[in-house]
């Protein structure tokens, strides 16, 4: 197959989770043999590139909006709100796509996030009688901030704002040819709300390969660890406010990871004499031989936590957050430790039991390779999108869709 691959942001370019993913597929796609294209987007008002990279050829165009997606947290909020009305659907945009696919003519398109590209992806594909397959990574299909957590509070229903400004999706999103969750969470918040009607659905955690890099088993938890970014909702404010109830426990905090100056800076404030390190960005085979226990403390609700398949992936029991598609990876008294993040104390609560009962300490940690299994099975993982793939393009040429 000859396949288009639409991922807003790409390595080098982003460093989150679904990045990730959409370089490890179309790398892995392009190893059995199938030809891969990227289109990734370039800061506003550069010049089209293209570049070849480990058999994927590698497009990048210039994003027509305010801004750069990723100069996105030093902007006024004003302004990121006309960047998001201009997302709703941006025509420029669309022409551009529409261009690059008859140009590239590839048989199936598969879209990764597509925020700075717009749902303008959905109607250039169909013009060009292109079949496309989405992979929700988020919830930009409900909230243009792409997380449905306002005021400190997770959305359970799109706010007056967010169903206006995603109003014209629910049509759009009808001419896929197959939507894929990274977990059940967000494949039936998404599709419960509308989106993708009558498009056939699956649920493809993500995977990734770590299990070489499996850390020694240690007598106790004594190294907490949180990696990831430096933002409000994640819940960083919180574990620091909890670890404070720690002093004198000889056990300590290893934070990773990067956000603004000013909310670092706060962080690092609130810290006090905690005993807590910021070590900026840290990659993930290297951070998980540093702790004994990671952390996922998100307030709101993640997708997929690509984080904590990691950590089991590497031998680390994981304290989450039972928000979203967490309790999909990490299993409670099995792998780790699920805690309510509005319970008052309920944080602490977990960091004291793994403190003061080694056995549970143990057995998590003696469970994390074993459940991960999944998660590290890349060819496996590879094998399931193939199929998919493979059958909407199938069903596209017959003129039907895959059941």
């Amino acid at each position: 197959m000859k396949i288009l691959v639409i991922a807003s942001l790409f390595p080098p370019h982003g460093v989150g989770g679904a990045e990730a993913v959409a370089e490890r597929m179309s790398l892995g796609l392009a190893g059995r043999g199938h030809q891969v294209v990227v289109v990734t987007l370039a800061e506003p008002g550069g010049k089209m590139e293209i570049v070849e990279r480990e058999g994927l050829q590698i497009i990048r165009i210039p994003l027509v909006n305010l801004y750069g997606n990723l100069d996105a947290p030093s902007k006024h909020p004003a302004v990121k709100i006309f960047w998001h009305v201009a997302d709703v659907y941006n025509a420029v945009m669309g022409r551009k796509l529409e261009k690059l696919i008859r140009e590239t003519a590839p048989d199936i398109i598969c879209v990764h996030n597509l925020a700075g590209f717009s749902a303008a992806i959905y109607e250039a594909a169909r013009r060009c009688g292109a079949p496309l397959v989405q992979v929700l990574h988020d919830h930009y299909f409900l909230c243009p901030f792409s997380i449905c957590y306002r005021r400190g509070r997770n959305c359970a229903t799109p706010c007056l704002p967010c169903r206006l400004v995603r109003f014209p999706h629910q049509r759009l999103t009808e001419s896929a040819s197959a939507v894929v969750g990274v977990s059940r969470f967000i494949l039936e918040k998404v599709t419960g709300l509308g989106m993708f009607p009558g498009v056939p659905k699956a649920v493809i955690h993500n995977a990734r390969e770590m299990t070489a890099l499996a850390k020694a088993q240690t007598g106790s938890a004594r190294i907490f660890g949180y990696l990831g970014a430096l933002v409000p909702h994640k819940g960083v404010e919180q574990l620091i406010q909890a670890f404070q109830s720690f002093s004198g426990d000889g056990i300590s905090l290893v934070i990773a990871g990067s956000g603004t100056p000013q909310y670092t800076d706060h962080l690092r404030y609130i810290s006090g004499t905690a005993p807590i390190e910021f070590i900026g960005q840290s990659r993930p085979e290297r951070f998980f031989q540093l702790i004994d226990v990671l952390i996922v403390p998100s307030l709101c609700a993640e997708a997929f936590s690509l984080v904590a398949a990691e950590s089991c992936l590497a031998g680390v029991p994981v304290i989450a957050a039972r928000r979203g598609g967490l309790p999909e990876v990490i299993e409670d008294g099995h792998n780790g430790i699920l805690f309510d993040p509005e319970s008052p104390g309920a944080l602490v609560a977990c960091i004291r039991k793994l403190i003061d009962e080694p056995n549970l300490f143990h057995r998590l940690q003696a469970n994390t390779c074993r459940s991960a299994i999944p998660f590290g099975d890349i060819e496996g993982w590879l094998s399931k999108y193939e199929g998919i793939l493979q059958s909407a393009l199938a069903h596209h040429l017959c003129g039907e869709r895959p059941r």
